[in-house]
């Protein structure tokens, strides 16, 4: 095989029958083939277009399916193929594999679509403008509140008719050019410029014309090259592990200019079924909720719920939302966001209108859904697809608003389980398998049996009986007009399916959270949050993430653990079935059985509803694939698959001279190949040395895509050089973060299983991790790291909930009367004009330093009072600012008789931060105390930015008091934020990998080791503007000394001998080619000349060795071009 891989010519596409097992093909089992033949595929930088799921051959009863029948593909003509298998074998036992071709990427077929508006060439100034004038003559008073929200709308479309430009639907099938996607305005108008400059020229050919044409001919090509790869970096930023990896072949061919030959008009009988699958026309009983309305009552706890909302609320629900497609309105976010402020104000009057009344529009109340096509699905079955839904954008923020109530109401009066990780702040997946998989490894040491019950729920989102979840709500203490609302936002709602830009309906719906609502995911929360009353956990476990339900026992006895998992079930079909109207399928439910008994399943019977569910031996539970014996090697192919599919990714954007820069690749890189690794690593990463080595064979492809290096290149080179750590170092490095976070939030139900008993967490928190730890790959387990963590965080603020959820709603949301000169003073002089316009204010000015020691500081002028605080080594200088800030308001409080207050400070991140509207639990505590203070202090409070080290006074004075060794307070109350542990453990990771580094350079990479004995921080391609792949790759390969020359080439055994091509001498090495061979004496003569320019330009000394060639960036392009010109390439 590998000698016809040499012989044929690239680019080349390879199918057929290898006879191969390989996991990653989509096999069960590797066997020595599939081994050698997945080794060649990498060597020759080949992609697989099989996807790893499909299987190519027949299941028969003796012999499983396998997917044998491979189809290899140049790198560069990946982008260009579509795979897929036959669905009928033909009488084989082999099912057809058909590989699409598109030999035609420069035009496509157009159909008729529907009207657009093109938002990017949009008149925002004059939107804005108009924005103000007409909706000021808009009368709130005496109008109905769905007229008045009508009129809104209507007049909003009336300004955009006038301001966006229209894209005018096609009414014939044509075929034209693709347009490039990173084409906008700019473009437009230099393509336009140098057309008019030519068209001058040719009307008039002087020379000044000709100047004038050449140089807008230039400034377009420079443009339209710039916003090409702004463009793709942007889009490579966008991409991460949850992009599914068909999307991003898409945007490669929108890139490329390649069309689809796939038909997506596809024949549409099959929607009246799916509608009837997602719709409901039943009615609701009136009397039923009219009771439960009636009881609801308004109290303190609650009473916020019910308050007309204000300007804070919809800034912050209008920053947190991104411009996605809008619902049948066309109204996007982009529109509301452009709005004059008045024109926002106006707004906000008719959402409380609507609110105080209860109204909702029927816009918000419609859901077009998108049918998306699941893969490997037959496209005929209406089963096949995945309902999209999109709304109102309009009403999503309106129902955000009321989330961001509801949800702070949920989280302070604790009206969520804590069992429940789905959908919540400060929570994820990995708290919930981690717990999981420690109290498995717990049994299994104490050998103990756990049965695990994993429940799948039919439908949760969409048969959410509203009846129910409204005496739910009422249970949980939400007044009435809140219980109102809900019932009629989700009440006789209207439902279409949009398919080949065709409408289909409409359906009346009456059950459900309404698809892609804000609300759903808490309504769905809330709806399940009574769990705990009805199922009892004394000797069950349950974890919760949405509608991903898991209950586990764990016994000595294995019939012990069956019968109480057996009645929690019962108990559990009593609440799901009853109360809640939720059927559980047992078919797809499954039973997990870990015991030290081989053959304990025999015996083992799960019922729900009197139907048995089914034992296996593995089961993916939210992304992690466990098996029984918690070996993780399915759940590490699974990984491997997934990896390889953006591996081959990589491969088609760069080659071994040509392609992307390594900063996208590198990027990539971590966004889609990496992130696997990433988001599991906490459940395998102290599995098996030769499992994990899988992993790390993956990370080396990838190091060796972004460097263009050769395949005999030390891993240790490239993971400094390209900056990326090894993956048992990067493990490590996420599992201190995760425990930080635990341990600062003090989630007992994961804290619990993670964390060693006080008496023994002196002795095991002390494990070595060390560097040759990270050799080994294999880390500690969890609760060691989490017992090492915790005595070093001894100064951590903690606390049961997050500093978000403690600091009073008003509080929360005053962001707007935080008054900020942020970019009102840059210079001495204008802060002194300032202070003149000031001069009722009492100033106070603050500072915080961190150098050995952290120090905060305010200094008052008026009555010539310094206070500096020593605060806790491990706090960042943004803490020390904030603290610093913090205590001169408690000092304003006691001591400043003075109403107006001006605090001058030199840090513009702490006022920016106080004057942000973003409402995220990592935020730092010391800020919310800080809004909480001003909120209670009763003076005029306002914050001014200044320049450090500007000549100001009073700055200087309050920086001089933290950086003077006197006598300084000791602060018990100042408590480091966990995120302030980051620098901390990322100093000790830094060292940790130096120390790895020095060992195995030892034994590899010693050339390359002499060149970088430091860890550079970022690699040093990321200081060039890009000049070309072949450039970098060529540096790379002269840095790592594994390059082709003879002598290299001759010790790997490629070569017969170690001669010099150009001159016949014996060992032809870098320093043969650059500095002894006979044959380049001219190019060096240049080379030599380039270099001393360089050095005296510099101020350093002309290197006389190739090692200090490469050391220095500024030698890299002289001797880059001394290659193209003698050998060419290395």
């Amino acid at each position: 095989m590998k000698k016809v891989l040499l012989e044929t010519p690239k680019p080349c596409l390879i199918m057929g029958d290898f006879n191969a097992h390989h996991i990653l093909f989509g096999c069960q089992t590797n066997n020595n083939r599939g081994n050698s033949l997945y080794a060649l595929i990498d060597d020759f930088d080949l992609c697989i277009l099989n996807d790893g799921d499909t299987a190519t051959t027949v299941q028969y009863p003796n012999r499983n399916q396998s997917a044998i029948d491979l189809a290899l593909v140049s790198s560069a003509l990946a982008p260009l193929c579509e795979w897929h298998v036959h669905d009928d074998p033909m009488g084989s036992y082999h099912y057809p594999t058909v590989v699409a071709l598109n030999v035609k990427p420069s035009v496509y077929e157009v159909r008729p679509a529907e009207e657009k508006y093109i938002y990017n060439k949009a008149d925002w100034s004059k939107y804005q403008e108009l924005s103000e004038t007409r909706f000021c003559n808009l009368e709130i008073h005496g109008t109905e509140p769905i007229d008045l929200y009508n009129n809104f709308v209507n007049i909003l479309y009336d300004i955009r008719a006038e301001t966006v430009p229209k894209q005018t639907p096609q009414q014939t099938l044509r075929v034209m050019r693709k347009p490039a996607p990173w084409w906008n305005q700019t473009c437009d108008d230099a393509v336009r410029k140098s057309k008019e400059a030519l068209k001058e020229y040719r009307k008039s050919p002087s020379i000044p014309n000709f100047i004038n044409y050449k140089k807008l001919d230039a400034q377009k090509k420079r443009i339209l090259k710039e916003e090409s790869i702004n463009s793709w970096h942007n889009l490579c930023t966008s991409f991460n592990r949850m992009t599914p990896i068909s999307r991003i072949w898409n945007y490669m061919k929108r890139f490329r200019r390649i069309g689809s030959s796939h038909n997506r008009y596809l024949a549409d009988d099959w929607i009246p079924s799916f509608l009837d699958n997602i719709t409901d026309s039943s009615q609701l009983n009136e009397d039923y909720l009219n009771d439960i309305l009636d009881q609801s009552v308004e109290n303190e706890s609650n009473s916020f719920l019910n308050r007309p909302f204000t300007l804070n609320e919809l800034y912050i629900a209008l920053k947190s939302r991104k411009d996605t497609t809008p619902g049948l309105d066309s109204i996007p976010y982009m529109l509301i966001k452009k709005l004059h402020p008045n024109a926002q104000e106006m707004l906000l009057n008719i959402y409380n209108k609507l609110w105080n009344n209860l109204a909702i529009p029927k816009s918000w109340k419609t859901q077009c859904v998108i049918p998306i096509l699941k893969p490997n699905k037959a496209a005929n079955d209406p089963s096949s697809y995945r309902p999209i839904s999109l709304t109102s954008c309009l009403g999503k923020l309106f129902e955000n608003m009321l989330k961001l109530r509801l949800d702070y109401f949920a989280e302070t009066q604790d009206k969520l389980p804590h069992i429940q990780f789905g959908f919540r702040k400060g929570r994820s997946c990995s708290e919930s398998f981690v717990s999981l998989i420690s109290e498995l490894k717990k049994a299994k040491l104490s050998h103990s049996n756990v049965i695990c019950v994993f429940l799948d729920v039919k439908g949760a989102f969409d048969n959410v009986n509203i009846e129910c979840l409204i005496k739910v709500l009422h249970e949980l203490n939400l007044p009435r007009n809140v219980l109102i609302w809900i019932l009629n936002f989700l009440h006789d709602r209207t439902l279409f399916v949009k398919f080949n830009n065709k409408l289909h309906g409409p359906r009346p719906v009456n059950k459900g959270t309404m698809q892609g609502a804000t609300l759903s995911p808490l309504l769905y929360n809330l709806y399940t949050s009574q769990i705990l009353k009805y199922v009892d956990t004394s000797q069950v476990k349950i974890l919760q993430f949405a509608d991903d339900l898991l209950l586990y026992s764990e016994n000595q006895n294995i019939n012990t653990a069956i019968n109480r998992i057996n009645t929690a079930l019962a108990q559990l079909h009593l609440y799901y079935s009853n109360i809640l109207k939720l059927e559980i399928s047992s078919e797809k439910s499954k039973v997990l059985v870990f015991s030290k008994d081989t053959f304990v399943n025999s015996g083992i019977k799960i019922n729900y509803n009197n139907d048995t569910i089914p034992i296996a031996n593995h089961h993916k539970f939210l992304g992690v694939v466990l098996d029984d014996k918690l070996k993780f090697d399915k759940h590490i192919n699974y990984i491997c698959q997934n990896a390889m599919k953006s591996i081959n990714v990589l491969r088609s954007l760069a080659g071994t001279f040509w392609g992307s820069d390594p900063k996208t690749l590198s990027m990539l890189y971590k966004s889609i190949v990496r992130s696997h690794f990433d988001y599991s690593s906490l459940a395998y990463m102290n599995i098996s040395s030769t499992l994990l080595r899988k992993l790390d064979v993956i990370q080396n492809m990838g190091l060796r895509i972004i460097s263009g290096a050769m395949r005999t290149t030390p891993i240790v080179s490239m993971e400094v050089e390209n900056c990326i750590p090894p993956l048992s170092l990067r493990r490590l490095q996420l599992a201190e973060r995760f425990c930080l976070k635990e341990l600062s939030c003090n989630n007992d139900i994961v804290l619990s299983n993670i964390l060693y008993p006080a008496e023994v967490s002196q002795l095991n928190g002390t494990a070595n991790i060390s560097a040759n730890t990270l050799i080994s790959g294999t880390l500690p387990e969890i609760t060691t790291i989490t017992t090492c963590v915790k005595n070093q965080t001894r100064d951590m603020y903690i606390s049961n909930k997050w500093p978000i959820y403690k600091c009073p709603y008003d509080t929360l949301l005053n962001y707007l009367d935080i008054k900020c000169h942020l970019n009102s003073v840059s210079t001495k002089n204008e802060f002194l004009e300032f202070l003149n316009e000031k001069k009722d204010f009492y100033t106070i000015y603050t500072d915080g330093s961190k150098s050995d020691l952290v120090k905060a500081a305010f200094y008052d002028p008026q009555m010539k009072v310094i206070k500096c605080i020593k605060l806790p080594s491990n706090c960042s200088i943004f803490t020390a600012e904030s603290w610093a800030i913090l205590a001169a308001l408690s000092y304003v409080n006691t001591n400043v008789n003075s109403v107006n207050i001006l605090i001058v400070s030199d840090s513009k991140s702490v006022l920016s931060a106080l004057c942000n509207c973003n409402l995220v639990y990592k935020q730092n505590y010391i800020l919310y105390k800080i809004k909480d203070k001003l909120q209670t202090i009763g003076k005029c409070i306002e914050f001014l930015w200044v320049p450090s080290h500007s000549g100001i006074v009073g700055n200087e004075i309050v920086d001089q008091a933290t950086r003077q060794d006197h006598h300084e307070d000791q602060t018990q109350d100042c408590k480091v934020p966990f995120t302030d542990y980051y620098q901390h453990f990322k100093i000790l990771s830094k060292k940790l990998w130096k120390d790895y580094w020095n060992i195995t350079t030892v034994n590899k990479g010693k050339w390359y080791a002499e060149l970088q004995p430091d860890l550079p921080t970022i690699p040093w391609y990321n200081r060039f503007k890009y000049t070309g792949r072949k450039f970098i790759t060529t540096i790379n390969r002269l840095r790592f000394g594994h390059c082709l020359v003879p002598a290299h080439l001759y010790r790997m055994k490629i070569v017969a001998d170690d001669k010099c091509t150009h001159c016949a001498q014996h060992n032809a090495d870098i320093n043969h080619i650059i500095f002894q061979c006979p044959s380049f004496g001219i190019q060096r003569l240049t080379l030599v000349s380039e270099i001393s320019d360089v050095a005296e330009e510099n101020s350093i000394s002309v290197p006389r060795r190739v090692q200090d060639l490469l050391t220095d960036v500024a030698f890299f392009m002289p001797l880059f071009k001394f290659i193209l010109n003698t050998v060419g390439k290395l």
